[in-house]
């Protein structure tokens, strides 16, 4: 593999034609013995190819993330790199930015985190002042409530 600049890659080893297989022998009564670790698959049977196919999914996405990024009108080519190179869940237009929940590679976020990392811990910071608001609210309401005051006040966040 490092003859064609692959050795840092993720391998997933398979052995095709588990079918001819019979109590871990091949059809000469020789044993299996793998030289490394693999799955065991067979083409004609389809025998292993979930296991090869969940194998495949875990290695192509093993270092993905999903993160909330508030990206500013004015970066639009950020917005268009995560929408190109993620898989976006959300996207909601505010007043500061388009707010995107998506999945990135780690290689992927790095690239935009730099650019980003500063509004996405303010958005986090907002977040959490937006829910320390509501529980301030809600706590309000059911004082009101227990008091008979709430139906001679109307109250705005």
């Amino acid at each position: 593999m490092s003859q064609i600049g692959a050795a840092d890659k993720p391998m997933i080893v398979a052995y095709n034609k588990a079918d001819l297989l019979v109590d871990g022998k091949g059809p000469d009564g020789m044993p299996f013995l793998p030289a490394r670790a693999g799955i065991l698959l067979s083409a004609k049977t389809g025998e292993g190819a979930g296991e090869l196919m969940e194998a495949i999914l875990a290695a192509l996405y093993q270092d993905r993330k999903t993160v909330t990024l508030c990206i500013p009108y004015a970066r639009g080519d950020v917005l268009s790199y995560v929408c190109e190179k993620g898989v976006v869940l959300s996207m909601e237009h505010q007043e500061e930015g388009t707010v995107v929940r998506a999945e990135l590679s780690g290689k992927d976020y790095d690239r935009v985190a730099d650019d980003i990392s500063m509004l996405s811990m303010q958005l986090d910071n907002l977040e959490e002042m937006l829910d320390e608001r509501k529980k301030s609210y809600m706590k309000s309401l059911r004082y009101m409530a227990r008091h008979h005051t709430i139906g001679s006040k109307v109250m705005f966040i």
